[in-house]
């Protein structure tokens, strides 16, 4: 029938036209056809350059979380408030990428929209041109009322849906296109529901990721503990590590004693001491000393901390500290006896009076005043020092204290991780030690150990990671850290065990982390 109407309706066209007229309609049938399937593929190029730049966006918001959180000086691995609610005009206004100011002690909101600017990114969006949006479960701020913040915090976030996972310590969101019902306006671009679908909008703690549908096209990525804190944990093994490789340096390649398990209330060297926690001070006696002697050579310590502190920043939180350990030192002279000598006291009590005078020259008192009370506080340490020395109390060739660019001890995530943190010196490394460990040099095996000169290292510093199965945490039992390949007593097994995060055996049998030193011959 068809094709009767086709030829009736060309019949008064000579058969050579009729023939042209033919070609040019079936011309234009395959240009339609052509041109609709060239759209249909520019269609899925754009929507798919679209998810390309969302996931971009995404992954991009993440890693600057991670960097923020690795880079945090006070509190590593906390995270930023979202950006909702503060609304300081000119300085910090609702969707212009900085993190809302505490109210209190807590984030205004712990879901908003991205902090970018905070983060020191530029203005991040999705492949439809909009902002992301952001949610930090509340443990993970950066305050102080979050601490302790270490590799035991669990995230207080949840996702279910097509890949559920829980906890979590921060999600970010694209809200794709809008669905039906959601108005995307300036009055709304703070409205959660207008962005957001389902529960991902309601303000919980529990969130949602979903396939695609006409209900719900969030696209979203998710920052666990195991992503973040492995990291963290290395950094602040590395904070430790600079510390100790410092110190063994300038003390004839040796280490100070370990703090022992049991000394939960000041974290201090004991003599003896192979195993143990770090010391947040320096121990390197000779011998037993009873407890007067030891809590003078304590407060000296204490004063050459400062003094060294007091030298890196002259501030309202060095002065205090100065003059506390001024003050410390004084009352342990007094009551300091034999075997320490009298010069060493007088010369700990004149150190004391200095310091105490030091700590109250703020800048202003001029460079000059500052330098000459520094040079007169630094000379009376040395003489009680040397006095230490003569009396064979102390090593003569290593420090009284840690060097001034080791800040892991003062810095304010401290308190959060000294618990974690465990140490071991190789016999021939400690104070008195002939500075060779011979058949007794550490090692360390291990997939997440690959350096050279694997056993012949002559300390090393291990990370404690999170609780694994069994394991419940308390201040005084190895076993209850370390997995039972790394737990210690004192220097009874050399070999120390360690695997990469990825590696199955981290997260099922050992999850320690443990650097090696060797004076930064093959441990950098």
């Amino acid at each position: 029938m068809k094709n009767n109407r086709l030829s009736v309706s060309l019949r008064g066209f000579p058969p050579q036209q009729r023939g042209a007229a033919l070609l040019v309609m079936l011309v234009i049938l395959v240009l339609g056809a052509l041109t609709l399937f060239v759209n249909t593929l520019n269609s899925a190029a754009i929507h798919q350059a679209r998810q390309a730049q969302t996931e971009a966006a995404l992954a991009l918001a993440k890693d600057a979380l991670i960097g923020r959180a690795l880079s945090n000086p006070n509190m590593p691995a906390s995270l930023p408030c979202p950006d909702l609610v503060t609304h300081l005009a000119g300085n910090n206004m609702p969707n212009d990428g900085v993190a809302d100011l505490f109210n209190g002690n807590d984030c205004p909101s712990y879901i908003g929209r991205f902090p970018w600017r905070t983060l020191g990114l530029g203005d991040v969006r999705d492949g439809w041109g909009e902002r992301l949006w952001y949610v930090l479960s509340p443990n993970m701020r950066d305050d102080e009322s979050a601490k302790p913040l270490n590799s035991d915090t669990a995230g207080q976030l949840s996702l279910q849906g097509d890949m559920p996972q829980s906890p979590l310590l921060a999600m970010v969101f694209s809200a794709n296109v809008p669905l039906d019902g959601q108005e995307r306006s300036s009055a709304n671009e703070n409205d959660l529901v207008h962005y957001l679908d389902g529960e991902n909008s309601n303000g919980d703690t529990v969130f949602s990721r979903l396939a695609s549908s006409t209900q719900f096209n969030d696209v979203s990525i998710s920052l666990s503990a195991d992503q973040l804190f492995p990291l963290v944990e290395k950094r602040v093994l590395r904070e430790v590590r600079v510390c100790l490789d410092d110190y063994a340096a300038v003390s004839g390649g040796k280490y100070p004693w370990a703090s022992p398990v049991s000394d939960t209330a000041h974290y201090w060297g004991a003599w003896q001491t192979y195993f143990g926690r770090i010391p947040v001070q320096p121990n390197i006696l000779l011998g037993a000393v009873d407890a007067s002697t030891g809590q003078f050579i304590e407060a000296l310590v204490s004063v050459q901390v400062a003094l060294n502190h007091y030298i890196a920043a002259n501030n309202g939180n060095t002065r205090p500290a100065l003059s506390l350990a001024a003050t410390q030192l004084s009352l342990s002279a007094q009551a300091a006896s034999d075997p320490v000598s009298p010069t060493a006291i007088s010369a700990a009590l004149s150190a004391a009076d200095l310091a105490t005078n030091l700590s109250q020259k703020s800048p202003s008192a001029g460079a000059a005043a500052i330098q000459a009370g520094i040079t007169s506080v630094q000379n009376q340490i040395n003489n009680v020092r040397d006095e230490l020395r003569v009396a064979g109390l102390i090593d003569p060739n290593m420090a009284l204290a840690w060097t001034a660019r080791c800040t892991a001890f003062s810095a304010g995530y401290w308190e959060s991780w000294k618990n974690l943190l465990f140490y071991q010196i190789a016999e021939g490394f400690q104070p008195g030690g002939s500075g060779d460990c011979g058949t007794s040099c550490l090692a360390i095996t291990g997939s997440g150990h690959t350096l050279a000169g694997s056993t012949h290292y002559r300390a090393v510093v291990v990370n404690a990671g999170k609780a694994l199965s069994g394991q419940v945490r308390s201040t005084n039992a190895v076993s209850a850290y370390l997995e039972t390949a790394n737990v210690r007593t004192t220097a009874d097994t050399l070999t120390f065990v360690t695997y990469r995060p990825d590696d199955v055996a981290h997260s099922s049998l050992n999850n320690d982390l443990v650097f090696c030193l060797d004076g930064r011959q093959y441990c950098k």
